[in-house]
């Protein structure tokens, strides 16, 4: 059977196991559970406006220095990893001023 994308992979650690939840372009959501402290990587490159928690609270991106990808620290026992993309205020500006400019 084909596995399904997960767009996440662990990088350093162990886990058990972890399941991709909601795979939206703007908002992603997985869960994972985590034998040790681990760090994983999401297939995003990183980009102002993305934002990531672990159980609802906010946790730090870093972003992988060769590939520009997303990493996230995630302590031992199961989690619930949220990103979420929204447009940072320069751009929500620029997108508003071309579509003014349309009228």
């Amino acid at each position: 059977p084909k596995r399904p994308q997960t767009f996440v992979h662990l990088i350093r650690g162990h886990y058990t196991s972890i399941e991709s939840r909601i795979l939206k372009t703007s908002h992603r959501e997985y869960q994972v559970v985590a034998a040790t402290e681990s760090i994983v990587q999401i297939e995003t490159y990183h980009a102002p406006g993305w934002s990531a928690s672990l159980n609802m609270q906010p946790v730090a991106i870093r972003v992988d220095g060769e590939t520009g990808l997303q990493l996230i620290t995630v302590p031992p026992g199961t989690h619930r990893l949220q990103l979420e993309y929204r447009l940072s205020w320069p751009w929500e500006r620029r997108k508003h001023d071309e579509l003014a400019a349309l009228f």
